[in-house]
């Protein structure tokens, strides 16, 4: 492997690690910057040229920012959340001109590094003395950064590629395997996106060896967001055919499958019937994925225009952490954040960039672009990534993915 492959796997792992791993994610505002500071050199020294389209992607996103500070007259709370979003589009556009050759190649390549990983170290969590003994031996010498406000009940071990989750251990749970992530959702949002990658990009079999990992992995984190988009993926698979002759031929297959998936899948109770209590209990639970899109224009109501998240953020502050209330929904976090125009123009420019990316590798056919889409916004409907690094660097596919890749395809 060339000394340039190996720094893009870095960068991009980069990226992906402050975005969920466990070990990183609250990494403090000087080590983001140290990290930047460093890229940055890196890249002057690439001799890669700067696009001053950066600004048209990232200026818009600042604007609401400024009008909230006045509004709430919360400047020096502002002034921070500017220049943190600042940082943040300047690293995701930085390591994405850098990487963008082999983007896909590379990110499938590390999430199945991960998952195997994950799938070494999660049949421990079975076997309480094992898991006892790693996590009192290699998860005490490693501590994630910015933890230092969390109640030790409410710390989980990591190995850097590998976490216990907290309260995993008690009576009754189930294990979920989180991977290098902070929960098991968070792992199954890339575990997908690798898959949906794995199979439409490159044209791998469902049975290929990757994709099977990726799938025994998603199956083992328990999520319900990433079981629904993991049967969205394959049913996708059977339904696209090349022909409506052939589409017929799948048709009895699709049937049996979305029967099968409805009787065995869905009607377990961390599926549908979470789901179901999720709608059921979103007037009066913040925490539930219903909960948290109700709750999030509620507050949104105050300033349509630009969003409230300063407002929200200064209140979060003075909570104590066990007390904090999430909201995970990230579709209308985008709203929360940056108010209703900013927050269409967040998700158009995030459907063009995963539509000039595809076009840019050769995939050119719009049901793939769309259920690309799809796949994003469902995985996002539980996770707040709309807000971290990953998908913030989506936003900079339009200005770096631009004319067809001319090169021969690359594989390693």
């Amino acid at each position: 492997m060339s000394k340039s492959i190996t720094i893009e796997y870095v960068l991009l792992g980069l990226v992906i690690a402050l975005t969920g791993f466990e070990v990183i994610f609250r990494a403090s505002l000087f080590l983001q910057i140290a990290l930047l500071f460093l890229i940055v050199l890196y890249f002057i020294s690439s001799k890669r040229r700067f696009s001053p389209e950066f600004l048209i992607i990232a200026i818009p996103f600042i604007i609401p920012l400024i009008f909230q500070g006045f509004k709430f007259e919360l400047y020096e709370l502002a002034i921070k959340n500017i220049l943190g979003d600042l940082m943040d589009f300047l690293l995701c556009y930085l390591v994405l001109v850098i990487i963008k050759d082999r983007f896909h190649l590379t990110f499938i390549n590390i999430i199945f590094f991960l998952a195997i990983f994950s799938l070494v170290f999660y049949p421990t969590q079975f076997l309480p003395s094992v898991q006892e003994t790693i996590k009192n031996t290699l998860g005490s010498i490693i501590t994630p950064l910015g933890t230092d406000h969390i109640p030790e009940s409410h710390k989980s071990k990591t190995l850097v590629f590998f976490t216990y989750l907290f309260g995993q251990d008690s009576p009754g749970v189930i294990p979920r395997n989180c991977g290098a992530f902070w929960e098991p959702g968070m792992f199954a949002v890339f575990l997908n996106l690798a898959l949906l990658m794995n199979l439409y990009i490159e044209k791998r079999a469902i049975l290929s060896k990757k994709n099977l990992v990726f799938i025994i992995a998603l199956i083992t984190t328990l999520s319900t967001t990433g079981y629904i988009v993991l049967f969205l993926i394959l049913l996708s698979r059977l339904s696209f055919q090349n022909s409506i002759l052939k589409f017929l031929i799948s048709l009895p297959i699709i049937v049996v499958f979305i029967y099968f998936a409805y009787l065995y899948i869905w009607n377990l109770d961390f599926i549908g019937g979470k789901v179901n209590s999720n709608i059921e209990a979103r007037h009066y639970n913040r925490s539930s994925r219903f909960g948290a899109a109700v709750y999030h224009f509620e507050r949104l109501s105050e300033f349509p225009l630009a969003g409230v998240v300063l407002k929200y953020g200064n209140e979060e502050q003075n909570v104590y952490y066990t007390e904090r209330e999430t909201t995970p929904n990230g579709l209308s976090l985008v709203f929360l954040i940056y108010g209703i125009p900013i927050g269409i123009y967040y998700f158009v420019l995030f459907y063009f960039g995963i539509s000039k990316w595809l076009i840019y590798i050769d995939q050119k056919d719009i049901k793939v672009h769309v259920l690309f889409f799809i796949v994003s916004l469902l995985l996002a409907f539980s996770q707040d990534i709309t807000g971290r690094l990953f998908y913030i660097m989506i936003l900079f596919f339009p200005i770096c993915f631009k004319n067809p890749y001319q090169n021969e395809h690359i594989s390693y």
